[in-house]
């Protein structure tokens, strides 16, 4: 379905890309690897929201019944199993066709998961088996989420799909950007500061953060939050994803919330018409949900200050 882009600062949206960089079409600086990125929704849908090398969107949903929470991790099961239960990207990582036929029988892109499962899954972070067995494909595989119709937004133009998350504690609504601009003021920095090492800039040797050409290794994907469009920023360098909505009121950038990473899948991708399985690519696909707690701008800021009684470290 087409959602409207009111947002919390606006009626108008702003169309700029969140200050700087590109949308996720930008091309990948790591070399030979391709980043993309999957958020769970939070709603319980069993849905997620894929996002290609080139930054496109796609949802996926399972249809079949469990009642549990999904589970995306290969536990370290090997033999490439990462790859085999992602059959959704073409050899550049990019939405379309698989490479080659999934094990399970389905040609079209899909995506594997599990139910979670506390005795053979492990802690919260679900990394690991707690007896450390490795689990077999048909337990790691016995959900299947298939391609689902996405929404599109007047914003981005009637082609093109996006994502979508509600609006929530974890994920607020709410105009800050003169809250992180005073906090960092009282703190002795800047905000071009915060955004340079935020986006995953690297610093030249001698070179002050807010002074070096930058290097920007960050990703933004544009998704709608409930009512109006933000913009996900991927930060590769510390792997750190949150939401910002760029406000023309404020002329400046939210923050309406912050994900944490629970699953990574990886694997190597081998050219087969050279027949050589020298170089490969690489996809690397991690999996990201909101935050269970209630969003804090002091406690997102922290990241950049390392908190103490007495003083702040950068």
């Amino acid at each position: 379905g087409k959602v409207g882009t009111n947002s919390c600062c606006s009626a108008k949206p702003s169309t700029v890309c969140c200050s700087s960089g590109t949308c996720g079409a930008a091309e990948n600086a790591e070399r030979l690897t391709y980043h993309c990125l999957a958020l769970i929704r939070p709603d319980n849908s069993n849905v997620i929201d894929v996002f290609d090398a080139k930054g496109k969107s796609k949802s996926f949903r399972s249809s079949q019944k469990h009642g549990g929470k999904l589970c995306f991790s290969s536990h370290d099961a090997g033999n490439d199993a990462d790859g085999l239960l992602s059959p959704c990207f073409d050899e550049n990582g990019n939405h379309g066709e698989p490479m080659d036929p999934c094990f399970c029988g389905v040609d079209e892109p899909h995506i594997h998961a599990h139910v979670f499962n506390p005795d053979r899954c492990g802690g919260d972070g679900c990394i690991a088996g707690r007896n450390g067995r490795k689990p077999n494909l048909g337990f790691l595989a016995q959900l299947t989420l298939f391609e689902v119709e996405g929404i599109t937004t007047p914003l981005l133009g009637d082609n093109v799909q996006v994502g979508s998350v509600p609006i929530s504690e974890n994920l607020p609504n709410e105009c800050n950007s003169s809250d992180i601009s005073r906090f960092l003021t009282e703190k002795g920095f800047g905000v071009s500061q915060w955004r340079t090492w935020s986006r995953g800039a690297r610093r030249r040797s001698g070179v002050g953060v807010g002074n070096d050409e930058a290097v920007n290794r960050n990703r933004m994907y544009p998704i709608l939050h409930e009512d109006h469009t933000d913009f996900l920023i991927y930060n590769r360098r510390t792997e750190n994803l949150h939401l910002e909505h760029p406000c023309d009121s404020c002329g400046s950038n939210d923050i309406h919330g912050k994900f944490r990473l629970t699953h990574s899948r990886r694997w190597k991708i081998y050219d087969e018409r050279s027949g050589q399985k020298t170089d490969p690519k690489e996809i690397s696909l991690n999996f990201f949900e909101a935050e269970s707690e209630p969003f804090s701008l002091l406690d997102f800021l922290s990241d950049f200050f390392e908190l103490d009684s007495n003083r702040d470290y950068v």
